[in-house]
């Protein structure tokens, strides 16, 4: 993911333009997995629990790909290469079933159809996710101790505000309220290598970078937010998503 400051006019490569990028290591060339009814290419990086899956839609509700993991993803963000659709999310992070958001728009959380096991994830919503002749892209993440974590939490509009754990230091978080629209929200260390980290960037517009609207603490174990007037982030009572990742992960150094 490449997100640049420049506003409403982005490359990737503007002279003075200010840019950051959040990288994942996948796991080299990808491989063809016959596991769900559509076959799918996929590399796949079972350590740090992340992969690429390719695939082409066949518009039929309920089937099936391949991800590789050899564990449930957690979060996954799926776009046709086609077209015009929009970047569907799909997360079990707010009450343990499957809910879809979409990482371009605001909207709130709808419920998923689908599920997603330790080798597939199953197929709704043929206008977005599933479309017939559509090459497709889609990354997946499980979470792995001390590396990621993906949760939910409620906001307490507070300057001591909420805090999350995720049993490490986070490099870069992204939240997002479920329960009403707000935009997608992103932190890094990378911009702010100091607390308050207040580099706000919103994933679903292209909006130049917000200094000191939202800000948060990353700490030892997780992140604290400290906005008093709620935010972006942490309005009071309102349900919210969040996907950390370590910046020291505590379990394997590749997994970066």
């Amino acid at each position: 993911m490449i997100y640049g400051n420049g506003g409403s006019s982005i490359g990737i490569n503007q002279s003075t333009k200010d840019y950051v990028a959040w990288c994942w290591k996948a796991g080299g060339p990808a491989v063809s997995n016959g596991d769900g009814s559509i076959i799918s290419q996929v590399s796949a990086n079972q350590t740090a629990g992340f992969s690429i899956v390719s695939w082409t839609g066949n518009g039929v509700d309920g089937s099936t790909i391949g991800h590789g993991l050899n564990k449930a993803p957690n979060f996954i963000i799926s776009k046709s290469r086609q077209g015009t659709s929009n970047w569907v999310v799909l997360t079990d992070s707010v009450d343990g079933s499957w809910d879809f958001l979409y990482l371009n728009l605001n909207n709130s959380k709808g419920d998923y159809s689908g599920t997603a096991t330790d080798s597939t994830i199953s197929l709704y919503g043929t206008s977005n996710l599933n479309r017939t002749g559509e090459n497709t892209i889609t990354y997946c993440w499980t979470e792995i101790e001390g590396f990621s974590k993906f949760g939910s939490y409620v906001g307490n509009a507070d300057a001591d505000g909420t805090f999350i754990y995720c049993g490490f230091k986070p490099a870069f978080v992204i939240t997002k309220r479920t329960d009403g629209t707000s935009n997608w929200l992103i932190h890094d260390s990378s911009r702010d290598p100091v607390n308050p980290v207040m580099g706000a960037l919103y994933a679903n517009t292209s909006a130049v970078e917000g200094r000191g609207s939202v800000r948060v603490d990353f700490v030892s174990n997780g992140f604290k937010h400290r906005n008093a007037d709620g935010g972006t982030a942490n309005n009071y009572s309102n349900d919210y998503i969040f996907m950390a990742w370590a910046e020291s992960p505590f379990q394997t150094a590749n997994a970066k």
